[in-house]
Formats: structure tokens, sequence, C-alpha cells
């Protein structure tokens, strides 16, 4: 049996709604990122590694854009 993680920390704008922004991070913790697969809005029939990369990645970059310099 897979209990998987998927689809349990959706992305949006509205705290109401959503657990984290569109970079992962969030709403209520500023300095936490949930990154990969349960990020996703709904599970799919494909593979979905190379979608948990790229959301993956581009959380990757804004937390090093937010980073004190």
């Amino acid at each position: 049996m897979d209990a998987g993680v998927s689809c349990v920390t959706r992305l949006g704008a509205d705290a109401a709604t959503c657990v984290c922004d569109s970079f992962g991070r969030t709403h209520d913790h500023e300095n936490l990122f949930v990154v990969g697969a349960p990020t996703t809005p709904t599970g799919g029939c494909t593979n979905g590694t190379l979608t948990f990369v790229a959301l993956t990645l581009r959380s990757a970059d804004e937390i090093v854009r937010t980073l004190p310099r």
C-alpha cells in the first residue's frame, strides 16, 4: 500500500484555502518552504518527477533571492 504525500499542501495566494504561496513558502511561517510532490494540486496518471523538480528549483531560486546579503 502506498500512502503517498501528493496534493497535501496546495499552492496559492489565499491563506484560507492554500498552505503555501506560489514559491512553496508557507503562509504562516515566513522561513518554511514545502517543495516537491506535496505542493501539486491534484494527482495525475503519469510520473510527476519533472514537475516536482521544477517546483523545487523554483522554490530554491526564491530562497536564494530572499537570503540576507
